[in-house]
């Protein structure tokens, strides 16, 4: 493509993404970079970064051209994790649903936001991130809450984000430390000592109730209970 056909095609990623901030940390460049670009006076080596866009859109087209992913199907599994959800959003409180891999517990995630995008917060467990601070950082990437402070100051910052009538999600929920499901059980509770409704629904396999029924049951207790 063009040096024009490039610039016009990121131009539309901006559009779509909502910023030129955006745009550039999804596409690997420097919004300064394009900017400059576009004004000609970029001072560096403008074919690097003309590559880099070159690339990407090559990627995403072709990507396009190779198949489409299996949208949300209303299976039994997946239909019972986005009813759980449901319930949970409306009712409030802590709520658990479990199933096993590829039955579509994701999808039924995404469906329910897409549903109910103005009111839902969703977040993903992993690895390396599953300790009680690091779901508060997911958190408050999601919220536009400062990660750098204390994490009981951190946990307040969120809290005055939410409101009444939200449900946070929390995929790959089996990855959760004990501290971090305490940590979303409070949350939870919080707005119930005020006679608010927020619902916090933990999604994965069944090791969340393995951990919860099993051999630790004692300590995930009260969790059990508020399930």
């Amino acid at each position: 493509m063009s040096k024009e056909e490039l610039l016009k095609r990121f131009d539309e990623l901006v559009a779509e993404v909502g910023s030129q901030n955006k745009a550039a940390e999804l596409v690997g460049v420097s919004a300064s970079a394009i900017s400059q670009i576009k004004s000609g006076t970029y001072g560096a080596n403008e074919q690097r970064q003309l590559f880099k866009l070159e690339k990407y859109f090559a990627v995403k087209d072709a990507a396009v051209g190779s198949f489409k992913e299996i949208e949300y199907a209303p299976i039994s599994t997946s239909y019972k994790i986005y009813t759980t959800i449901q319930r949970c959003h409306i009712k409030g409180g802590f709520a658990i649903a479990t199933g096993d891999a590829g039955v579509g517990k994701t999808k039924a995630i995404q469906q329910y936001r897409k549903d109910n995008e103005v009111n839902t917060i969703v977040i993903t467990a992993n690895p390396a991130a599953k300790s009680a601070k690091a779901v508060l950082k997911l958190l408050a990437l999601r919220l536009g809450v400062p990660v750098s402070q204390p994490t009981d100051d951190m946990w307040f910052s969120i809290v005055s984000k939410l409101h009444d009538g939200m449900v946070v999600i929390v995929d790959e929920a089996q990855l959760l430390t004990f501290q971090a499901i305490e940590t979303l059980r409070s949350i939870a509770d919080y707005f119930d000592s005020y006679d608010q409704t927020l619902g916090v629904a933990l999604i994965g396999n069944n090791g969340i109730r393995e951990r919860i029924e099993g051999k630790t049951r004692e300590i995930y207790r009260q969790v059990n209970n508020r399930a």
